[in-house]
């Protein structure tokens, strides 16, 4: 868009598949390596922001057009229009289509779901896929907005998606949760920060509190998962 001077659009558009290429490769590497997909994910990460590093030579890309930059401001008071679109979209797929049935069906059993002739596969590339693509917009918005495309921004996020889903009620171990949690859980962790700020707190210590809040998390959703199980087995056993 700046040093070629493509169509500013046309950019947009490449940068989304090329997003929708990398969660692919991404669900391509966790599916036929059996890899942890979290660990893969981070892993990738590094891989994509070294490229990134190497293309930029780590300066910040400015001079983005200002036409583009409208995208990044568009909102109805404080919510974001393309972030709620996007929501409603997810919201249709994993509630109203049986591929979002498959998607909860593979988060609470793999094996159960294949048992039962879904494509388990499959299924998670596309999810990659998507994730991959929605990954991409998230990070065009964020140029349109800013006007310059900066390498170091977003290295914490995967950290703070972790803790905005676990908050929202998606269990880590999968089958559990909903867009609209997360998304709330976003908002949460947007406000710890927000504070943190307003009180004059060092800025170092958001990832700090990131990360806190992430284990507390987790540790909350691990002993719910283990209360449940306890329970199962009583009911069992009565």
């Amino acid at each position: 868009m700046v040093n070629v001077g493509l169509n500013p659009w046309l950019c947009l558009v490449i940068g989304l598949v090329l997003g929708l290429i990398f969660g692919f490769i991404n669900g391509m590497i966790i599916t036929r390596l059996r890899l942890n997909s979290m660990v893969a994910t981070i892993g990738m990460q590094g891989v994509y922001g070294g490229i990134t590093l190497v293309i930029t030579k780590g300066k910040a890309v400015t001079g983005i057009p200002a036409d583009t930059q409208i995208l990044g401001k568009q909102s109805l008071g404080p919510v974001p229009i393309i972030c709620v679109a996007v929501l409603i979209l997810i919201l249709f797929m994993v509630k109203k289509t049986k591929t979002g049935r498959y998607i909860y069906a593979i988060g609470n059993s793999k094996e159960a779901a294949k048992i039962l002739g879904i494509k388990v596969d499959r299924i998670r590339v596309m999810i990659y896929s998507i994730v991959g693509l929605i990954s991409a917009l998230a990070g065009l918005l964020y140029v349109c907005r800013l006007g310059s495309a900066q390498t170091a921004i977003g290295e914490d996020w995967p950290m703070n998606s972790i803790a905005a889903s676990v908050i929202g009620g998606v269990s880590l171990t999968g089958g559990v949760g909903n867009p609209v949690g997360a998304l709330i859980g976003a908002a949460v962790i947007t406000i710890i920060q927000n504070i943190i700020v307003l009180f004059g707190v060092n800025s170092y210590w958001q990832s700090a509190v990131s990360g806190i809040v992430v284990v507390i998390a987790i540790s909350f959703s691990s002993i719910s998962d283990i209360v449940r199980e306890n329970r199962q087995k009583r009911i069992k056993l009565n």
